[in-house]
């Protein structure tokens, strides 16, 4: 390997490193919205739960407006899907942690 053979490895290399560093850095700060965004979704769950009056329409009460409207029938049917796996999850969370709080 000549000299500047080595050299455009060894920037190759650099780049990769760059770029892998990056990656984790954005898939962190993509895990961290996500994490924030579940947890802000999550007190919501906790208020309908605890609301006295009945709620006839959580997922719409969860589920983001704005790019609901913008969507396709097939994204919107995707939105509802994953916001009722979602809001099913959050909402056994709230069971059980009532359940383990009145112990």
């Amino acid at each position: 390997m000549n000299e500047l053979d080595f050299s455009m490895h060894s920037l190759a290399k650099e780049a990769k490193n760059r770029l892998c560093r990056e990656r984790t850095e954005f898939e962190l700060y993509l895990a961290t919205c996500t994490a924030l965004q579940d947890e802000i979704m999550y007190e919501k769950v906790c208020q309908m739960m605890t609301s006295k009056t009945p709620i006839c329409n959580p997922i719409d009460r969860l589920i983001d407006k704005s790019k609901f409207r913008q969507g396709d029938e097939a994204m919107k049917q995707k939105m509802v899907l994953d916001m009722s796996k979602k809001y099913i999850k959050m909402k056994r969370k709230f069971y059980d942690e009532s359940n383990h709080n009145r112990g």
